[in-house]
């Protein structure tokens, strides 16, 4: 499930996106989306095909640059994984977490359910 996220997420070409990292390693005009994902299983029927609850937790980080509209470039890059987490079926939350220390930070939390039946995510 990790590669069928990452390889959605790749398709935004102004994002760093993979495992999370130190928000003292962010560099100045990068914009870095770290997430883990987490599988619960729910059920599975006579033919052992599982359901399972995919749920990602993530953090979008920027570093605030005076020249730049910090705020507004990780609001454009929140909608732009928004809609790449909505192509995946998955329903997706959004919450501002931190505005100091010179870095602007957004949580970005999904799930949905993936069946082994069709092999694909669905609500």
């Amino acid at each position: 499930m990790r590669e069928t996220i990452q390889v959605k997420l790749d398709e935004i070409l102004t994002l760093d996106s993979g495992e999370m990292i130190p928000d003292a390693i962010i560099e100045l005009g990068k914009t870095y989306f770290g997430y883990t994902i987490q599988e619960d299983y729910v059920n599975s029927d006579f033919e052992k095909n599982r359901k399972v609850r995919i749920s990602l937790i993530g953090y979008l980080i920027r570093k605030r640059v005076a020249t730049e509209n910090t705020l507004f470039i990780i609001d454009e890059e929140s909608i732009n994984i928004l809609e790449k987490l909505k192509e995946l079926n998955l329903k997706v939350s959004m919450k501002d977490i931190n505005l100091n220390d010179g870095i602007c930070k957004k949580q970005i939390s999904a799930h949905g359910y993936y069946n082994e039946i069709n092999n694909k995510l669905a609500f």
